[in-house]
């Protein structure tokens, strides 16, 4: 049985991701033919949404950031702020080389958690090892679900 336990750490892609998409929404809010309170108040809006954001997805500072994965022959847990959970990974999740987009619900409730985790919140070693799981077990939860469902 694989065995992966990851402690996530700070993305420089995610923080330049960040950075790139709201200095291009600034430029196109200074750019816009309108007045000048409305541009004003749209550039103290992206910036306090920018600030948002960056705290707590790039510097997993917010209370359901994910900073630590686990999996194991009891399935997925992760750790947030000051609490481990045992959690579900969900369907809707995407797994590329470059970045994987993890959607988790815990287990009889109704609250997710998302991870962003770009490839070098890792080392590159672990991001393969976490590649193949999530690809294998992923595949392996559609096919027992489609199984059961025709049964």
């Amino acid at each position: 049985m694989h065995r992966i336990d990851i402690n996530l750490q700070v993305s420089a892609y995610f923080k330049l991701l960040i950075s790139i998409v709201v200095f291009g929404s600034l430029v196109i809010i200074f750019t816009l033919p309108a007045n000048i309170l409305l541009r004003l108040f749209l550039v103290i809006s992206v910036s306090i949404y920018a600030v948002c954001v960056f705290y707590s997805n790039c510097l997993l500072k917010s209370n359901s950031a994910v900073k630590r994965l686990l999996f194991n022959e009891d399935g997925w847990h992760i750790s947030c702020r000051n609490k481990q959970l045992h959690v579900e990974l969900r369907g809707e999740s995407t797994v590329t080389s470059w970045v994987s987009i993890l959607r988790f619900q815990e287990l009889n409730k109704r609250q997710k958690y998302t991870s962003v985790i770009f490839r070098d919140a890792m080392n590159q070693e672990e991001y393969r090892r976490l590649i193949v799981l999530l690809r294998t077990t992923r595949a392996y939860q559609a096919e027992r679900t489609r199984k059961t469902r025709f049964v």
